[in-house]
């Protein structure tokens, strides 16, 4: 017998509290996991090609992130293009945690939970559009 097979008292129906807290915690850790991870190697290749490189200063940050900045990272890749890439992915990796519960409460039909996520997820986009627009 598989594990996946309906009869077998390992599987549990979604809509159990317990399977939702598994599955929601599978796949933030994944989430957190895989983010961390791409962020790491990115900002390791782009101080790699910044020493390979005579190029102006890599850590001298900007007084302010211009969103065209971030389209030429992404159209020009540079040393710096690429560590500026590494901290955006770094940064967005909660947003998607974020994003990931709320489609995990959702489709569990869990509204308490879905209406704090919703309520997380308007603060961090605010945050956001905040940050660009000031």
């Amino acid at each position: 017998m598989t594990p996946d097979a309906p009869d077998d008292p390992r599987v549990v129906p979604f809509d159990d509290e317990t399977t939702q807290v598994l599955l929601l915690r599978r796949w933030v850790s994944r989430i957190l996991r895989a983010g961390a991870l791409a962020s790491g190697i990115l900002l390791l290749a782009g101080i790699v090609a910044h020493a390979l490189s005579a190029g102006p200063a890599l850590l001298i940050p900007p007084a302010r992130l211009d969103p065209d900045q971030v389209a030429q990272a992404f159209e020009r890749p540079s040393a710096a293009g690429v560590v500026l890439v590494a901290v955006l992915v770094l940064a967005l990796t909660p947003l998607t945690r974020v994003i990931l519960s709320a489609g995990i409460f959702a489709r569990s039909r869990d509204r308490p939970m879905l209406a704090i996520t919703a309520f997380v997820l308007a603060m961090l986009a605010l945050t956001i559009l905040g940050g660009v627009a000031f």
